[in-house]
């Protein structure tokens, strides 16, 4: 598979710097970027959210818009990936520089990564079963709304869903209110009211969440990002968001209880978010 790694194209997967501080430590960011057709989808958006990510680690830069897109489009030709979907994935470090934990930044050189690999989209409408994991977010850190390298709460929190027979978990805050699943925002739709958990409780400010929320405004619908308890969820519908699902229905396991009501009201959301994905590709397709 070719890559993009710190101004060359390279084919060996061995090409990191054992003291990169995004491998030691997880001193680093990323982003995952839904491809169709090589187009990336809202990529103003992920790179937007990594600016802010680089500006709460202090990093030194951030990537440009149109260096990315061009790199992403070279790299889907030369790994075949240009029909279809696939995904890509950006990673910035703060690179290799001395031991320790210091971050004076003349003492690093920044380390960037970029992949692109085959995305099977699915269309698939089974619930994703949830649990609530033991393992929280502290919704008190900055890093709570960056997408850090550090993603071990997250991997647990998943592996305990696993073993507990659900495909996913629900994580809490330090409070004891709902922040988002392992890999995704969470929403909640009970008597046409659409709610999810607003980011000052631990939720990742999610690009798809962003995407659904301004959507749903142009089409005269309301989602409130408020404090959600776990038992705020009971009977509701629920669904999950991120860049790569779009928004897949869940349900806490055990319990399916929802009205069709507010089943209508998730495909009305769903063709909502559609609508603006096709809207970003026309518009970059456009762009050039």
């Amino acid at each position: 598979m070719s890559f993009w790694l710190n101004g060359q194209f390279e084919e060996e997967t061995s090409a990191v710097d054992i003291a990169d501080r995004g491998f030691l430590l997880g001193d680093g960011i990323f982003e995952t970027v839904l491809l169709s057709d090589a187009t990336p989808v809202f990529l103003a958006s992920h790179i937007n959210r990594m600016k802010a990510g680089v500006r709460t680690l202090a990093l030194g830069s951030c990537p440009d818009e149109q260096f990315i897109a061009q790199t992403i489009s070279e790299l889907s030709e030369r790994n075949d990936l240009l029909r279809g979907s696939a995904v890509a994935r950006l990673t910035l470090t703060r690179g290799v520089g001395p031991r320790g934990i210091d971050t004076d930044a003349r003492n690093f050189n920044e380390t960037l990564l970029l992949t692109v690999s085959a995305y099977l989209a699915t269309d698939a409408i089974a619930p994703v079963r949830l649990i609530i994991a033991s393992h929280v977010r502290n919704e008190k850190n900055a890093t709570s709304r960056c997408k850090t390298l550090n993603y071990l709460d997250n991997v647990l929190a998943r592996q305990e869903g696993v073993a507990a027979g659900a495909d996913d978990a629900l994580m809490l805050n330090t409070s004891g209110n709902v922040a988002c699943a392992t890999a995704a925002n969470l929403f909640a739709i009970r008597a046409g009211a659409i709610m999810t958990p607003a980011i000052e409780q631990g939720a990742l400010p999610g690009v798809a969440r962003s995407v659904l929320i301004d959507s749903a405004r142009e089409h005269g619908l309301t989602i409130v990002e408020k404090s959600l308890a776990p038992d705020d969820l009971r009977g509701a519908m629920l669904f999950m968001t991120n860049s790569l699902i779009g928004l897949r229905p869940c349900r806490m396991l055990g319990s399916d209880e929802y009205s069709p009501a507010d089943q209508s009201v998730f495909e009305t959301l769903k063709s909502c978010y559609a609508a603006a994905v096709d809207a970003d590709i026309e518009h970059r397709r456009k762009a050039g």
